[in-house]
C-alpha cells in the first residue's frame, strides 16, 4: 500500500506547484498593460529628446550661418541665392556648410543653375565673396578660379587669331584681363577664353562687359569646359617644317607637321632622316605672320611603321610657346 501511494504524492506536488503559477485573465491583462505603458513611455521620451536635440542643432546651425553671413557682409540678394541652394542639401538646415565647404557649394550651385534659378555671374560673385577663388591645383569650375597673373587667350570669333592676355584681380561680376592696347573688342560681343593649367586646357564662352584702357572686363561664368586634357594644347595642323638632329652638324631636311601644341608635335618622318625613340632633334617652322620659330625636342615614339614621329619639346621658351598657341589658332591660309 505504501508503494501505491507514491504516484499520488507526486501528482499532488506538481498540482500544487502548477496552481501557484496559474494566473487569471485579469492579471495577464494588467501585466501587458504595464509593459506596453513602459514601452510607450520610453518611446515618447526618446522622441521628445530627439526633437529637442534636433531643435538645438538647427538653432546652432542657424546661428553659425548668421554669424558667418555678418562676417562676410553678404547682401540680401545673395542670401536669397543661398537659401535656394540649401534646398539641394541633404539637410536644408545645414546651409552654413555652403559658406565653408566648396564641394557642397559647387554641387548645389550646379543644380541651381540647371534649374535656371540663378544667373551664372551671381553664383561667381558669391563664390568670390566666400573666398572660393584662384587655385592652380585643380580644374577650374568658374572664371573666379583663374589665378591672378595667369595667361589666357581671348578669341573674338572662331578661326581668328587669339589675343594673349593676363588675368588680374577679379571683381564681383566681372573677371578682368589685361590685353595689348591696340586690340579692339566691341562691348557686348561674345568671346571665347582659353586657359591652361596642369589639369589641361579649358574654354569658357562669355561676353565683353566693358573696357578700361587695356583692361578687358568679361562676365563671370560657371561653365568652363575641358578643351583638352593635355598639359599643353595641341591641334591637328599641316605645316612645313625643317628638321635635323640636334647633336649633329648636318643639313636640315623638309617634312610636314601633322599636329602641333605647346608641349610637343607629331610629324612625318623624313625618308632621309630615320628616327627612333630617344633621338634629339631641332625643328624650325613658320608661326604667325611668317615668324620663324625654333624648338628642340626628343622623339618619344614612332607609329605607322615609323612613318610618324611623335616629339616632346625639351627646350622651348615661353614666348615661343605662346606664339605656337597663336599659330595653331590661326585661320587656314587661302
Amino acid at each position: 500500500m505504501y508503494l501505491l501511494q507514491i504516484p499520488d504524492a507526486r501528482t499532488d506536488f506538481f498540482r500544487t506547484v502548477g496552481q501557484a503559477y496559474r494566473t487569471n485573465p485579469l492579471e495577464i491583462t494588467l501585466v501587458l498593460f504595464i509593459v506596453l505603458s513602459l514601452t510607450l513611455g520610453l518611446w515618447i521620451y526618446a522622441r521628445v529628446d530627439q526633437n529637442r536635440h534636433l531643435r538645438e542643432r538647427r538653432r546652432r546651425a542657424e546661428a553659425a550661418f548668421r554669424e558667418r553671413m555678418e562676417q562676410l557682409s553678404i547682401p540680401p540678394s545673395w542670401v536669397s541665392i543661398l537659401d535656394r541652394m540649401a534646398q539641394y542639401l541633404p539637410n536644408a538646415h545645414d546651409k552654413y556648410l555652403l559658406l565653408e565647404n566648396e564641394w557642397m557649394f559647387n554641387s548645389c550651385a550646379k543644380k541651381l543653375m540647371q534649374a535656371d534659378e540663378a544667373p551664372s555671374d551671381a553664383i561667381s560673385a558669391l563664390r568670390l565673396r566666400l573666398g572660393f577663388d584662384q587655385t592652380r591645383d585643380r580644374a577650374p569650375a568658374s572664371t573666379v578660379h583663374l589665378p591672378e597673373a595667369s595667361t589666357v587667350f581671348v578669341r573674338r570669333v572662331k578661326g581668328e587669331h587669339p589675343v594673349r592676355g593676363r588675368v588680374i584681380a577679379p571683381e564681383p561680376h566681372v573677371f578682368r584681363v589685361v590685353i595689348p592696347p591696340e586690340e579692339h573688342f566691341r562691348i557686348g560681343s561674345e568671346v571665347d577664353v582659353f586657359y591652361q593649367s596642369h589639369a589641361g586646357i579649358f574654354q569658357v564662352h562669355t561676353i565683353v562687359v566693358s573696357r578700361e584702357d587695356n583692361v578687358l572686363n568679361l562676365r563671370h561664368s560657371e561653365s568652363l569646359t575641358r578643351y583638352q586634357k593635355r598639359t599643353y594644347f595641341r591641334r591637328r595642323i599641316r605645316l612645313p617644317v625643317l628638321v635635323r638632329r640636334a647633336v649633329a652638324d648636318e643639313a636640315a631636311v623638309k617634312t610636314v607637321l601633322e599636329d602641333l601644341g605647346g608641349g610637343g608635335a607629331s610629324m612625318r618622318t623624313p625618308p632621309d632622316l630615320p628616327l627612333t625613340a630617344g633621338d634629339r632633334i631641332e625643328l624650325r617652322f613658320m608661326g604667325k605672320d611668317k615668324e620663324r620659330l625654333q624648338v628642340v625636342g626628343v622623339v618619344v615614339r614612332t607609329s605607322h611603321n615609323d612613318a610618324i614621329s611623335h616629339i616632346r619639346f625639351t627646350s622651348i621658351r615661353e614666348p615661343v610657346r605662346d606664339k605656337i598657341f597663336q599659330a595653331i589658332f590661326a585661320p587656314p591660309s587661302r
